[in-house]
């Protein structure tokens, strides 16, 4: 078993030449945070630091999208390699953080690229919840019909008269007397649908 996990660390620090190299990231850190993954696995890592995850979309958002929803149950190589090379993106221990906007706009961007959708990257970023950017994240949800104009198909409730219906992106809300996040507030031609996530979920500020 020694011989394969030196084998694999082999394999694995060799592939990650390209990315550290592309990405200017700091070798001997990568390759020691590697050997502990590869060798260690009671070292492997608990949770996301979504503030340099945040960091990071500011230059790479595919990157900052794939570590976004990287499964952290995962153990393959491929999630080997993308923690070693973004160490600083892992936790070693639980911690219940709050997800910046910044990044839930910029795997919209990301998701609309993938599916060839051609629209201006702002008017993405404002409708995640149209791309299932939140569902990706596990974040729960409370979904409100707008306007009774609306054609979707779904059965969701209107919108309570307290919430202001054009209120935008990132402005917080009192529902049920609690603090909620607008997610989305698409208002296009036959959708008039708005999302909202609990305030503690989701950072609105960055």
């Amino acid at each position: 078993m020694g011989n394969d996990n030196y084998e694999m660390y082999g394999k694995l620090s060799a592939q990650l030449g390209k990315l550290v190299i592309d990405g200017k990231r700091h070798l001997p850190t990568v390759n020691a945070r590697l050997r502990t993954l590869v060798f260690d696995a009671h070292h492997w890592p608990k949770a996301k630091n979504w503030s340099a995850v945040h960091e990071l979309a500011k230059s790479d958002q595919l990157m900052a999208s794939v570590i976004a929803t990287l499964d952290m149950y995962r153990t393959d190589n491929r999630a080997k390699q993308i923690i070693a090379a973004f160490p600083d993106c892992f936790l070693d221990a639980e911690k219940r953080d709050i997800i910046p906007l910044s990044c839930i706009r910029a795997m919209a961007i990301v998701a609309a690229h993938e599916c060839d959708d051609q629209r201006d990257t702002e008017i993405i970023a404002a409708i995640p919840a149209s791309y299932c950017v939140h569902e990706e994240l596990k974040i729960p949800f409370s979904r409100f019909y707008t306007s009774v104009d609306s054609d979707w198909n779904e059965e969701e409730p209107m919108l309570p008269a307290a919430i202001n219906p054009l209120a935008k992106q990132g402005e917080v809300v009192l529902l049920e007397g609690i603090e909620h996040v607008v997610l989305e507030n698409n208002q296009n031609t036959g959708v008039h649908l708005m999302t909202l996530v609990l305030r503690e979920h989701v950072d609105p500020t960055c």
